[in-house]
């Protein structure tokens, strides 16, 4: 589910587009890609946890967004993804940099601090 769906469950609603469902398509490419090795669902056999598996850590959507923001910060679910889906690595990275770019750009914007500092360079 995208970050700003999860954020906003107890807020006032957000009008759900086609950013929010491209968003979770990356996800659950991510997921994918880390969770099985190979066809007819062989689950990937791994010792160590897994990043993406804090995605769903916590007790309510918020903690879910945000551990979720955190890993897509950092792109450590990279790390991880299964060597039958390797050929994939590059895609989902340049995907995962969208939604990273997507996440600050949302950020920024609704920054009160940083509307302020746009709002003088602009008006000079």
């Amino acid at each position: 589910m995208a970050i700003e769906l999860l954020r906003t469950v107890d807020n006032k609603p957000v009008k759900h587009t086609a950013a929010h469902d491209l968003e979770s398509f990356v996800y659950l490419l991510c997921w994918i890609v880390t969770f099985f090795a190979g066809p007819e669902s062989q689950l990937h056999k791994n010792t160590t946890k897994l990043a993406i598996e804090g995605w769903y850590e916590g007790n309510d959507l918020i903690a879910f967004a945000n551990n979720k923001e955190g890993c897509m910060a950092s792109a450590s679910h990279l790390k991880d993804i299964t060597s039958y889906y390797g050929v994939l690595s590059a895609c989902v990275g340049v995907l995962s940099e969208l939604i990273r770019c997507q996440l600050y750009a949302q950020r920024r914007a609704h920054d009160p601090a940083i509307a302020q500092f746009n709002y003088y360079v602009g008006s000079k």
